[in-house]
């Protein structure tokens, strides 16, 4: 998180000690993205979760919160994907 919000309406404010930091609404989406990936990450290489079990539990979860595909593109903007990605990042994996 920055705090840079010009142009763009705070969505909360963050204080640590005197300093006062302006969030906006994309840097806490962001951020939260950043923490939930690094979470995963962490789980995965550790081997407490299976990258295929998560991705299915993860679909399971998609279809109890969007009963149809239509509702899920409308709210998240992106197609409902059935294959988990080739890595637990969801990024091409440069193992071979």
């Amino acid at each position: 998180m920055s705090g840079e919000t010009e142009g763009k309406r705070p969505l909360l404010k963050v204080v640590m000690g005197e300093t006062v930091k302006e969030v906006s609404y994309e840097e806490l989406v962001l951020s939260t993205n950043l923490a939930q990936e690094t979470l995963v990450r962490l789980l995965v290489e550790k081997k407490i979760i299976d990258p295929k079990e998560f991705w299915e539990l993860l679909n399971k979860v998609r279809q109890e919160r969007y009963k149809d595909e239509k509702e899920f593109e409308e709210q998240t903007g992106a197609p409902r994907e059935s294959d988990p990605p080739s890595s637990a990042s969801g990024r091409p994996s440069a193992e071979k």
